[in-house]
């Protein structure tokens, strides 16, 4: 019998995280964005546009989640997109959130879960780890 080697597993299993984690945020969006949209899919926010994003959908928010949105930002500036992820999905699954701040947790939670897929992909252990606890929830 065949056995996979432990490297090809994880890249495997990092494919199938990055397919879940793709089809997961594809059923939220439309959900989060409502039907305003005009039939055109929500852009994801880049690394650099998350921060302000964030900041201005979360101005007014209640105490906490501004200091869990105020943590995001600094993580993202940081550049720790594994840390920041599991931030947005913090946030996400808060029930007290606006349609706007789901749908800026939800643009960025695009843009960083590919970030992570290329990276688990690359062979970064944090990277599939993240991805696949990701996974493992949904």
């Amino acid at each position: 019998m065949d056995t996979l080697h432990p490297r090809a597993t994880n890249r495997t299993s990092a494919w199938i995280m990055a397919l879940l984690s793709f089809v997961v945020i594809a059923c939220i969006l439309p959900l989060a964005t409502g039907c305003g949209g005009a039939g055109r899919p929500p852009k994801e926010l880049s690394p650099g546009e998350i921060p302000a994003a964030v900041e201005s959908a979360f101005q007014n928010a209640g105490q906490e989640a501004r200091q869990l949105a105020g943590e995001l930002v600094a993580t993202v500036e940081a550049g720790d997109d594994s840390r920041a992820y599991l931030q947005l999905q913090a946030l996400l699954s808060r029930s007290d959130l606006t349609t706007e701040q789901r749908d800026v947790v939800s643009r960025s939670m695009m843009s960083l879960g590919a970030r992570l897929n290329a990276a688990a992909e690359a062979g970064d252990d944090t990277a599939t780890r993240v991805m696949e606890t990701h996974g493992a929830y949904k």
